[in-house]
């Protein structure tokens, strides 16, 4: 249940923030990947949302066949919670991007810190959440 309650929380804070950009501020429609890299190949849109959605639903299929989320959320196993918040941070901000993608032909950026490229919530949620997870890996071997 935390799993669904923070995807849900990302993807819903990803899209309000993205309609008042949209309604009242700057921000620029990204076809590449995660910070706009190879956003220059013709039909890369439709190819970074296929394998975004491929990598969720395998993602997705890999926690429940596991029972994975269950000993998290649980603490069976050794679960942790972070691994939890980590999973759901991922899949909220993939969510919020495939959303822009189908809707918008890409992905609305628009945070622009002038020396980075452009990007969003969903993104900085997608870096965190794998962050969490390469330090969860790395300190547990």
């Amino acid at each position: 249940m935390l799993y669904i309650i923070i995807s849900a929380a990302v993807f819903l804070l990803d899209r309000a923030v993205k309609l008042l950009v949209m309604n009242y501020g700057t921000y620029t429609i990204n076809t590449g990947t995660l910070f706009g890299l190879f956003g220059f190949f013709k039909g890369s849109n439709i190819i970074f949302l296929l394998t975004t959605l491929v990598i969720i639903l395998i993602f997705i299929f890999l926690f429940h066949k596991k029972k994975i989320l269950a000993e998290v959320e649980s603490g069976v196993n050794g679960g942790n919670k972070l691994i939890t918040f980590s999973a759901a941070l991922i899949t909220g901000g993939a969510f919020g991007n495939i959303f822009d993608r189908v809707f918008y032909g890409g992905v609305i950026d628009y945070i622009d810190l002038g020396f980075w490229p452009s990007f969003n919530i969903a993104d900085a949620s997608l870096v965190c959440g794998m962050a969490i997870l390469m330090v969860y890996a790395i300190k547990k071997k």
